[in-house]
């Protein structure tokens, strides 16, 4: 059995990505999308990040997946809002998007938030399947936004 490591961290504690993982996070990114930006430098990307929540999954030290979540409280509750869940294409298939999201709601549970939400592109069928089966609820299929209430 492989080994994977899922770590969930607030990026304002700095030490989520190193210098190493700049190829792999720019691989990652234009898997998810041939228009995402590349990062030139670790600092930069974390830089961006700021505020965020991000969930890697690391195979023999190598960064293979992430998900980053923001925090979208407001006066009516406090929900957070995942982005870009992304798995190395050669990864795929062993479940680690589902502990990704896991992560997440172990996390969201804890801090007391009362929702998450999600958009995903419909052409993502594997992804809009897992969605649903965590139990999330599509509400505006114009934008495919999802909601899990906690």
């Amino acid at each position: 059995m492989e080994l994977y490591q899922t770590t969930f961290r607030s990026i304002s504690g700095g030490d989520l990505l190193n210098d190493g993982d700049l190829v792999n996070l720019n691989d990652l990114l234009s898997q998810l999308s041939a228009a995402s930006p590349q990062c030139d430098n670790i600092s930069s990307a974390q830089r961006s990040l700021n505020n965020c929540g991000l969930v890697t999954v690391r195979f023999e030290g190598a960064l293979i997946g992430m998900t980053t979540v923001v925090d979208c409280s407001t006066l009516t509750g406090k929900r957070l809002f995942i982005h870009d869940v992304i798995v190395a294409g050669h990864h795929r298939g062993h479940g680690l998007a589902e502990e990704m999201m896991r992560v997440v709601h172990t996390h969201a549970i804890g801090a007391g938030y009362s929702r998450i939400e999600l958009t995903s592109k419909p052409q993502r069928e594997a992804a809009n399947h897992l969605y649903i089966k965590l139990g999330y609820v599509l509400r505006n299929s114009e934008t495919n936004l999802y909601c899990l209430y906690l």
